[in-house]
């Protein structure tokens, strides 16, 4: 464990902050069962309810969201300093590209297990959550605050396709930036002298027209022959 990532939990863990915070969207859903639950244990003595459940299950989810929901920092500047200098420093050195996690190159699977994956980088990414999660105690909306592929690096220049051709998935071959930023503007409507639309074309035959002569002496060429196979002598079996 990186000295950062010692003292940031140690911080933490002084103040009393919980373990795992609880994300906004579940606390308002806890919120919610607070409110149901509320309702059925002060309903009427009239409405048929199980008011005991209904009370337990208030009290053990009250005292759930009071011990997991994030809290202020003491001293903020200093948590976020840690949190910064544990990411910067510990997870994100470790952490696979994009293109690689879209394309599984050979050595991919490994490193992430060394990596990400290990205990040592869990626990530094768990500290960094908590911290996070305790600057923005008060963060309702935003469901991605701790999510770490908002910093994951692209891994592939933005001048260059992500093909890899000895990856699991390789992708398709494409144009870069680079490439279609040189790509000749005036190009003609047909596209390339051999692209697929002209070959197409060049194997495609043309339907021929016939004129109207034309077609009275076909006509009467098939009746011709028609009366000569009719009128022509059997022949021996």
């Amino acid at each position: 464990m990186s000295n950062a990532v010692e003292v940031l939990k140690n911080t933490l863990d002084a103040e009393g902050h919980a373990q795992n915070p609880m994300r906004p969207h579940v606390a308002e859903r806890h919120e919610q069962e607070l409110r149901r639950l509320s309702t059925i244990a002060n309903a009427p003595p009239y409405v048929h309810a199980n008011r005991g459940a209904a009370m337990k299950r208030y009290q053990d989810l009250k005292k759930v969201i009071e011990e997991q929901l994030p809290r202020a920092v003491k001293d903020p500047d200093q948590v976020a300093r840690l949190a910064d200098d544990v990411l910067e420093n510990t997870i994100k050195p470790v952490m696979l590209t994009r293109a690689e996690m879209r394309r599984n190159p050979p050595g991919a699977v490994d490193r992430n297990i060394k990596g990400e994956a290990s205990p040592v980088i869990k626990n530094a990414i768990l500290q960094w959550k908590r911290a996070m999660l305790s600057l923005n105690w008060d963060n309702k909306t935003e469901r991605d605050l701790v999510n770490l592929d908002k910093h994951r690096r692209e891994g592939m220049s933005p001048e260059t396709a992500s093909h890899m051709v000895n990856a699991q998935i390789p992708g398709n071959f494409a144009f870069g930036a680079t490439a279609k930023a040189n790509w000749p503007a005036a190009m003609p409507e047909q596209g390339t002298v051999n692209s697929p639309l002209v070959q197409a074309q060049k194997r495609e035959r043309k339907k021929r027209e016939f004129t109207p002569e034309q077609r009275a002496e076909i006509g009467r060429r098939l009746v011709e022959s028609r009366k000569n196979r009719q009128e022509a002598p059997p022949t021996a079996s």
